[in-house]
């Protein structure tokens, strides 16, 4: 079976990004989707060297970004 071209990980349960990031690019993932809900993947607390340190893995390693909204409230 084909695996679909664009295949992103639904980071939720890993102790930080940066670990999310190593294990998409080690195992055959092209994206990460970071739940924002989680509060260890709030983007407030992720400071301005850590984001550069994230996009240059994910351009270095080809890993694409998508976000999961919160919705722990959703109706």
């Amino acid at each position: 079976m084909r695996l679909p071209t664009r295949r992103a990980y639904h980071v939720i349960y890993d102790n930080n990004i940066s670990e999310a990031l190593k294990y998409a690019s080690e195992n055959n993932w092209n994206g990460i989707v970071p739940d924002i809900g989680v509060p260890t993947f709030s983007p407030e607390k992720i400071s301005s060297e850590e984001r550069t340190r994230l996009r240059e893995f994910s351009r270095n390693h080809s890993i694409e970004w998508g976000f999961h909204a919160p919705g722990d409230d959703v109706s």
